[in-house]
């Protein structure tokens, strides 16, 4: 996520403004991801 973030930020050239929008939406998507498992595995391990 960080990463994304800080990629997302930088200064824009060419190739940061192709992929600004892709790196933004697949970050999300997996922080999405990972937060909807907490509650999962939280469950399965109980």
């Amino acid at each position: 996520m960080l990463a994304g973030a800080r990629i997302v930020e930088m200064v824009d050239t060419p190739m940061v403004e192709a992929v600004r929008g892709l790196v933004a939406g697949v970050s999300v998507s997996i922080w999405l991801f990972g937060s909807w498992l907490i509650p999962v595995l939280v469950a399965a391990g109980w």
